[in-house]
Formats: structure tokens, C-alpha cells, sequence
């Protein structure tokens, strides 16, 4: 909240003027003008309120006209009227809509792979665990895009929420530039590597060549896939087990690569990171985790005392445990730690303001039903604005019951057939032909934190509501979890435990 208070007492109305012919002024970032500084005296007077008017009359006043009775929906014909008194510059944050929208796009693409691949493993099993990262696949779908043309490239861009093949280089350097964590500053490591392994006999179009060496930073590799294609699977097996410091080691399997292969795109993610508020060994215990079917297992879960961002709807509750961001400057680019140690009074991992420094959180989603995630998935796929609305407006609360089991799992997939079976092709009238996109991730919580990595790989051939009464968060049976990146609102991760006492 900023509050403005003119020098003078009857001073009020010359403010207001002074926005008015500096509309710049409340668009700018007020903290980047402000210092931190320790006030003498300091005087807020409390405030209750409340104010109506009409904004349709307000609006005609000012100069804009409506849209039409007729058809409700066409503003194209609010707009300014010459001569008026209206302001002529919109404070309307239009810049915000569009980061919304694009949300909203990243949300809709790990939702739609995340149900088929849920409600598919749930229909062969009520035991097996997932866990994916849609970033790790989209890096390496915008790979195989940037080759694209025409119809197929349509294809593609039009079900993966992008307009031009510019969205897409956009779209992943954004990825790319959120992936340059090391964790030196205490901060979770997050870190993404791209390869390229080239057959010595094609050649790459150099425009393309240059997208994947300047935009995903690739490390190329010329190798010969016509005699030695095992010995480049083992080659790519060892990339992908340094890239995901040794979580993942077998991502191709014997005779996945053959003489036809020509070019191999690959995507290496690894995270870990330390929660915000760690959770005390001590209070570690096995409980009761109710399967889909109405079994139970016994398995560890892990309790706190401690507050927590919850939220609880009507068919399901959402849980926010932020990761530890590390050592982050305030407004005086004094260190936060240096100003306050005290958790209860400030907790810079649970501030929301965007100051830039990348945020990491995990979310929990859990329906009210045991057997209710097949139908928690459906609902939050119908409504994309759902999910990232319920991500974001959470409250601080004390639980009263509060339960999460420690699990650790991996998952494997091929990517291609799974988005064959939602009606998308990357083999759509083009001439690149991709054989296979394989998908491996795994995921480990525990009292300290998460630890989690992915690889993707594509081969390619043939190219030329806040209540004050307690709440309880108890995670006792099947639910969804995602790690995000809340500044630029990319999932990293998202998975559902089906049984935590299932490792793989």
C-alpha cells in the first residue's frame, strides 16, 4: 500500500492535478525512487469506508463513448473523443492483462499433458506416481519448432498458445533467462543445459543453427549416428546424468538411435531447494495414506507447527511452502537478513512484492475426496483461470491439522504419443520428422527441502476467500503438486502422488 500525503494540509487537490499531467509518474516503480529510512514519527489514522458511482456516466462525461446495446462485446468504438477534457494517456494496466494471458497459456499446456497422463496411469494402475516438467518439454517443443514451416509450424504454434515463430523465441528466452540459478546467494540452484548432437554428414540450416546456439545456449556435438549410434546413446546418457546431477542416468535405451537419426535435441533440468520454514525431523511420523481404490498404506509424514499460504475451496484446498530465496537486496540495496532476523516479523520468502529475484514455491492441491483428484484435474483443465487464480490469492493461516508425506519417485513418458492422443503433431505436412521425444523426471521432498531434475530428448530424422476459523491441511490421500517460478509464473514441475510409498 503507498499512501501520498501532500506538504500542505488543504494541499490534496494540487496533488491530484500534478498526477494528472504526469500520468508517467504512477506508472513508473514507486520503490525504485524511494529510500528506507528509520521516520521519527509515523501516524496512520485507521479507515473503514466505502464509495459508489457510475461508471458509465463517469465515462461519458469524460469523453469516451460505449459500446453498442446491439453487441455488447465490440469496444471498438470506445474511444476518445476530440476536443474533450478526458485524460488522453490510459492508466489502464493493458501490460498486465497480456502477462495474464500468457500465464494463463502456460497453465493450459501443463494442464492438458498432466490430466491425460494422470487419468492414463490412474487407469492402469492406483499405484504409480507422476511427475513431469513442462518446462523441460516445452524448451525442447520450441526447439523443434524454431525448425518448423508452414502448415506444420501452424500446427504446432496455434496448440501451444503462441502467434509467431517470435512468440516462441520470446517465450524461451524468457525460460532460459529464469534458469541461471547457482544458489550462491542461498537461493534454490536451478539450472538448465541444452545439446545438440549433429550427424557429421548434415547440415544444419545456419539461421537454425544460430536460434540454438544464441537463444538456448546449445553445446553442439558432431557426431557419427550411421556406425556408432550406441556409442551416442551412451554419449547422451552421460550429458543427461551430469545435467541432472546423477538423478537421471539411463534417458535413451539400446537401439534408441539408428543410422537414420540425424539430429538430437536435448533439454537437462535440475532443482533443489531448501524450504522457507524447514520442517522439524522430530515431528516425523508414519501415518495413514488412503489410495484411489480406499486401501491405505503407512508412510512417513512430516508436521509443523508453523503458518502456512492455504486457501480452501469448495471441492479442493491449495497449499503455498515457499523455498528459501537467498540473501536479496531492499530498497537501499541493504540486505534484507541485515535489517531483521526475526521470522514472525518479516519473512522476506513470504513477501510478495517483485522486485525481480526469482521466487520458487511448491504448491499442493488437494481435493476434499479421496477419490477426488481424477475430477479436481477435470475441473481445473476446464478453467485454466481457475488454477492460477487459486495459486495466487492464498492466506496466511495457522493450521490446525497439517500433514504432507515425504515421497520420492520418477517418471518416464514419450512425449510424442502423448501428444498425439490431444490431437497434436509435430509431423503435420513437414519434412522434419521427429521419431520420438523421451521424458524422464524425478522429484524428492523431505524435511529440508525438494530435490528435482528432467530430461528431455528429441531425435529427429529425415530433416532437410480467507475464513478466520482453523483450517487443516492433512495430505492423506492422492493430490497434485507443482514447483513454480512466481515472477514469471513458469511451472517447472508438476506431478501427482498417488502412493508416496511407491519409489521408482
Amino acid at each position: 500500500m503507498f499512501l501520498f500525503l501532500p506538504d500542505a494540509r488543504d494541499g490534496l487537490q494540487d496533488l491530484l492535478k500534478e498526477f494528472e499531467s504526469n500520468l508517467g509518474f504512477l506508472q513508473k516503480d514507486l520503490r525504485s525512487n524511494m529510500d528506507l529510512e528509520k521516520l521519527d514519527e509515523i501516524w496512520i489514522p485507521k479507515f473503514k469506508f466505502s464509495y459508489d458511482f457510475d461508471v458509465c456516466g463517469e465515462m461519458l462525461d469524460a469523453g469516451h463513448s460505449l459500446p453498442t446495446n446491439e453487441n455488447p462485446r465490440d469496444f471498438t468504438d470506445m474511444i476518445h473523443v476530440p476536443n474533450s477534457n478526458a485524460v488522453r494517456n490510459s492508466l489502464l494496466p493493458q501490460d498486465s492483462i497480456f502477462k495474464q494471458k500468457k500465464r494463463l497459456q502456460k497453465m493450459e499446456f501443463c494442464m492438458r499433458i498432466t490430466k491425460h497422463l494422470l487419468l492414463q496411469e490412474v487407469g492402469k494402475s492406483i499405484k504409480n506416481n507422476l511427475v513431469l516438467s513442462p518446462l523441460s518439454i516445452n524448451v525442447v517443443l520450441n526447439m523443434v519448432a524454431a525448425r518448423l514451416a508452414g502448415p506444420a509450424l501452424e500446427h504446432v504454434m496455434g496448440h501451444l498458445g503462441f502467434k509467431t515463430i517470435s512468440d516462441i523465441h520470446s517465450n524461451s528466452s524468457e525460460i532460459m533467462a529464469v534458469a541461471a540459478g547457482d544458489g550462491e546467494n542461498g537461493g534454490p540452484v536451478f539450472t538448465m543445459v541444452n545439446g545438440v548432437w549433429v550427424d557429421k554428414g548434415f547440415a544444419l540450416n545456419p539461421s537454425y543453427e544460430e536460434v540454438l546456439r544464441e537463444i538456448f545456449d546449445c553445446e553442439f556435438n558432431t557426431v557419427d549416428f550411421q556406425t556408432q549410434a550406441e556409442e551416442v546413446i551412451e554419449e547422451v546418457n552421460t550429458w543427461a546424468k551430469k545435467a541432472s546431477r546423477g538423478l537421471i542416468t539411463n534417458i535413451l535405451e539400446p537401439g534408441s538411435l539408428d543410422p537414420m537419426t540425424q539430429l538430437v535435441l536435448a533439454n537437462g533440468l535440475y532443482f533443489k531447494g531448501t524450504w522457507s520454514k524447514k520442517f522439524d525431523a522430530n515431528l516425523t511420523r508414519n501415518r495413514d495414506f488412503y489410495l484411489l481404490n480406499g486401501d491405505k498404506i503407512s508412510t512417513p509424514f512430516m508436521s509443523s507447527r508453523k503458518d502456512y499460504l492455504f486457501r480452501s475451496f469448495n471441492d479442493f484446498k491449495v497449499l503455498k511452502i515457499p523455498y528459501h530465496c537467498g540473501n536479496f537486496k531492499s530498497l537501499d540495496n541493504t540486505k534484507i537478513d541485515d535489517i531483521n532476523t526475526d521470522d514472525s516479523d518479516y519473512d522476506s520468502d513470504y513477501d510478495n512484492t517483485n522486485d525481480g529475484t526469482p521466487r520458487f514455491s511448491m504448491f499442493f492441491l488437494l481435493p476434499n475426496k479421496i477419490d477426488g483428484l481424477p475430477n479436481l484435474l477435470e475441473k481445473l483443465n476446464s478453467d485454466y483461470g481457475l488454477l492460477d487464480q487459486s495459486l495466487m490469492n492464498l492466506w496466511k493461516a495457522e493450521l490446525d491439522k497439517f500433514w504432507i508425506p515425504k515421497f520420492k519417485f520418477s517418471f518416464g513418458f514419450e512425449v510424442c504419443k502423448a501428444m498425439e492422443d490431444m490431437g497434436v503433431s509435430l509431423n503435420v505436412k513437414s519434412e522434419t520428422v521427429v521419431s520420438a521425444i523421451l521424458h524422464k523426471a524425478c522429484v524428492e521432498i523431505d524435511e529440508v527441502g525438494t530435490e528435482a531434475a528432467a530430461i528431455t530428448v528429441s531425435m529427429l530424422m529425415g530433416c532437410s476467500l480467507y475464513e478466520p476459523e482453523k483450517h487443516n491441511f492433512v495430505a492423506d490421500h492422492p493430490f497434485l503438486f507443482m514447483i513454480k517460478e512466481e515472477v514469471s509464473g513458469l511451472v517447472i514441475f508438476t506431478g501427482a502422488v498417488l502412493n508416496p510409498a511407491v519409489s521408482l
